[in-house]
């Protein structure tokens, strides 16, 4: 138990800036609008732009505002790293990430170096199902990443599938494969 892990950003380069995301997703709103969404992941579902939002840490916060935009910038030179979460059912919903790629200004060329890591490590949750403490641990963290950036995005085109409960075994089954652009208007 006393291994040393390394932390996730300490894999950047010296000079890159690790850029965090999380993508919030309205699963209720996608389930009610896709009822029938689709099953193949190179053909997801278009969902739209309020469906979901991005929340990020202030290294990307601080890089749209230094390049008076709105939104989320990664710094020049970061590594993205994602992860995705139902702002519906927590619990019986679930939001994976599979592709993201950064969103081109014209004329400007990104790395979609997009790739998954698993990286387990020790979690604290309750214990009780009433009561915050006492804790337990539980292991497993799940991150996505996009590659080293060279410019800057002006926002990402995420692709996720959602997994919802079944109510007779209790499983998690797939409902379908969705894209969502975090810049787009509708």
């Amino acid at each position: 138990m006393n291994e040393k892990r390394e932390r996730p950003d300490s894999q950047n380069k010296p000079g890159q800036r690790a850029v965090w995301l999380l993508v919030v997703v309205d699963t209720d709103s996608v389930r009610a609008q896709h009822p029938i969404p689709s099953q193949d992941p190179q053909n997801p579902t278009a969902i739209r732009y309020n469906d979901a939002f991005l929340l990020a840490n202030r290294t990307a916060s601080a890089a749209a505002q230094q390049a008076e935009e709105p939104g989320i910038s990664p710094t020049v030179n970061g590594t993205v790293h994602a992860f995705a979460k139902s702002g519906s059912h927590n619990f019986e919903d679930a939001v994976l990430i599979y592709g993201m790629s950064p969103i081109r200004r014209k004329g400007e060329q990104l790395s979609d170096a997009f790739h998954c890591q698993k990286h387990t490590k020790l979690a604290v949750v309750p214990d009780s199902p009433t009561e915050p403490l006492p804790i337990k641990l539980v292991e497993e963290v799940f991150a996505c990443e996009v590659g080293a950036l060279t410019v800057q995005a002006e926002g990402y085109n995420v692709r996720f599938a959602l997994y919802t409960r079944d109510e007779e075994t209790g499983q998690p089954v797939l409902n379908g494969y969705f894209d969502w652009n975090s810049q787009e208007s509708s």
